[in-house]
């Protein structure tokens, strides 16, 4: 049985061996060096033919195991491998003829036995003793995360995959897939993780868990730790106070309602140390959400860096302070105008003065907290109505110690504002631009455009089409969730916290399937991104997503020169999924 009291020291001692170079006598354990990886081998182990062995940090060795290189293999690699973090419990046994490899935080049970090769007992004349191994090149895996259970046996070719479990006095004498739970003598696989059902599964018969563990096929490939989650997009409101023409809350299927103190706090709450940053907004407007402070102060507390982005419409002096002593990180603010007329036009049921107002205030706030934050970001998203303002928006941002100014596309998901796209004015769009960053540069600000069409219609993005699935997750307001908020209207659904929690979402089918896509072949819904460095700047389906935008780019767009926009590929961007 294995003595928790013994582990815990040797944990301490790894600990211990961060601050010191040599042994501690005191504690009689014996601590290696190699090639800088620590790591605590107990001395009352037999290791033979250590030069052929290696061990990661953290590996502990306990009390009386052997491990045994059986067979002098030609060459200089290591024929034993222990990755570190694994835990090799008591009276363990690893005896390699070619080459044992135990993964990262494995744990062995104690009177585990390992071995690559079998004992030869044909020839009869012969005393078995002195028949030798049956073979030098075979190998024994262990993949990460695997528990080996007490008392087992590991012998011959042998691959056990990832997160594995060999229950007590099992026979290992094939081979075990990732996720899988296998018992017996011989061992036979009894459970396997289903990833669409997000849980564990049992089987009556091997065969029938075999066949499930095919048609997920190499879906495990794209299983992330949970710990990689480092970014939440949480939607506090989809309420707005606005009526803007070009939101997302025309789109149908939209809801609108507050993320709720209770969900928050067992879904969200939980994971907070974890994370890096948290971005509190969605479609609506956040600071109508009376859990916002909240939510930015149970971040702070966490050391979380916090993102939000209003309207600033909704600003006076008590929430001035409020933002600015809350700790909040960034604020994003859209504003697409120099001219009143204009703004009123865009963000309807706001004023261009009121937004001034609102930065004056907060501004006034910093300098009285004496507060460097919340940075300023203003959102620019051009538009055939508006592109000729950016050089003014861009004066005005200076004006009111804005720290830097995004410029994009507005996109089409709304029928009735195909006309507004840039898309159709090109030239136009090119050269407001232009003259915006030159001016940004004389007066010091930062401005990011998008690429002009007179450029290379070329897709700037390189190797990994986006990283989103594999550390960020977007949370609405009822609980869905989805990779990214760029995902509108909402096409990938990877589960529901009020149904299932974050950590079972995050390895589920769904993005499993999504990893995988965005790693080899993106759907529409992603290869179509309109977010910075995705958009092939010459291909409308970046640009019209409405309902019906295909058949309109094929019978309105087609036949004129659109660099690389191919016929044969006009699917409807916002239909594919």
């Amino acid at each position: 049985m294995i003595d928790d009291k013994d582990i815990k020291n040797y944990l301490s001692l790894i600990d211990k061996s961060n601050k010191t170079t040599s042994s501690d006598s005191s504690l009689g354990r014996k601590i290696d060096t190699t090639a800088g990886s620590d790591y605590v081998i107990d001395p009352s182990c037999d290791i033979r033919g250590k030069e052929r062995m290696q061990f990661g940090k953290g590996v502990v060795i306990q009390k009386d195991c052997w491990l045994n290189i059986a067979f002098q293999q030609a060459g200089t690699g290591p024929m034993i491998i222990i990755g570190e973090g694994s835990n090799i419990g008591r009276r363990c046994i690893l005896s390699a003829a070619n080459k044992i490899e135990i993964g990262k935080n494995v744990l062995l049970a104690p009177n585990v036995f390992i071995a690559d090769t079998h004992h030869a007992y044909q020839q009869i004349g012969i005393p078995i003793m002195n028949q030798g191994i049956t073979t030098n090149k075979d190998q024994v895996t262990i993949g990460d995360e695997t528990w080996i259970g007490i008392n087992s046996v590991i012998m011959g070719k042998v691959k056990i995959g990832k997160h594995c479990v060999v229950g007590a006095n099992s026979v290992v004498n094939k081979d075990i897939p990732d996720y899988c739970v296998a018992v017996g003598n011989p061992a036979r696989i009894v459970k396997t993780y289903d990833f669409a059902a997000a849980k564990w599964i049992r089987g009556c018969w091997e065969d029938d868990l075999l066949h499930h563990l095919q048609a997920r096929g190499d879906l495990v490939d794209f299983i992330v730790p949970f710990h990689k989650l480092k970014v939440l997009q949480v939607e506090v409101s989809s309420a707005c106070n606005l009526s803007c023409p070009q939101c997302f809350r025309h789109i149908d299927g939209h809801t609108t309602g507050f993320f709720p103190r209770a969900l928050w706090e067992k879904d969200i709450l939980p994971h907070m140390p974890q994370l890096s940053d948290i971005h509190l907004v969605g479609i609506g407007e956040p600071f109508l959400s009376k859990e916002f402070f909240s939510f930015v102060q149970d971040a702070k507390l966490h050391k979380v860096r916090v993102h939000t982005t209003s309207n600033l419409q909704l600003v006076d002096e008590s929430l001035a302070d409020k933002i600015v002593r809350s700790g909040l990180d960034v604020l994003s603010f859209s504003c697409d105008a120099a001219r009143d007329e204009t703004y009123a036009s865009i963000r309807v049921n706001g004023t261009l003065d009121v937004m001034k107002r609102s930065l004056n205030l907060i501004r006034a706030s910093k300098e009285k907290h004496k507060s460097i934050t919340p940075r300023l970001v203003l959102n620019f998203g051009a538009m055939k109505s508006n592109i000729r303002e950016l050089a003014d928006v861009v004066k005005l941002a200076k004006a009111f110690q804005v720290d830097s100014i995004i410029a994009f596309h507005d996109i089409a998901y709304v029928k009735d504002l195909k006309d507004e796209s840039l898309f159709h004015h090109q030239a136009l769009s090119d050269e407001c631009m232009v003259q915006a960053k030159q001016l940004a540069d004389r007066l010091g600000i930062s401005l990011s455009v998008p690429n002009l069409f007179s450029r290379s219609p070329e897709n700037v993005s390189h190797g990994e089409y986006c990283g989103y699935p594999f550390f960020h997750l977007y949370v609405n307001h009822d609980g869905r969730v989805g990779p990214c908020c760029m995902d509108f209207p909402d096409r990938y659904i990877l589960g529901n916290i009020n149904h299932s929690n974050l950590e079972q979402i995050w390895n589920s089918f769904p993005i499993l399937k999504l990893r995988k896509e965005v790693r080899s072949n993106p759907s529409a819904v992603c290869k179509y991104c309109a977010a910075h460095g995705k958009m092939a700047i010459n291909d409308p389906r970046h640009f019209f997503r409405f309902k019906g935008s295909g058949t309109y780019i094929e019978r309105t767009l087609l036949g004129k020169s659109h660099g690389n926009y191919e016929k044969e590929n006009h699917q409807d961007a916002s239909e594919l999924i």
